[in-house]
């Protein structure tokens, strides 16, 4: 066995203990939870910029349309 190789296993290895903590499976969870939570939030954020965006291009394409020229 390499060094690398031996050293990837040990890694693995100690990955897999932390991984077996229930404090490391809670923040995980938490963590999830708030990606969910953060990517409705950048949806929402989106959404609404872009209908602000709309309101305002059809404002100002009824000003221009109602000039008198």
């Amino acid at each position: 066995m390499t060094m690398v190789a031996k050293i990837d296993e040990e890694i693995a290895e100690l990955q897999a203990q932390l991984n077996s903590f229930p404090i490391v499976e809670q923040f995980q969870q938490v963590q999830e939870e708030i990606n969910d939570v953060l990517q409705n939030l950048f949806r929402i954020m989106r959404d609404t910029v872009s209908e602000k965006v709309a309101v305002d291009e059809a404002e100002v394409e009824t000003e221009t349309s109602n000039c008198d020229l």
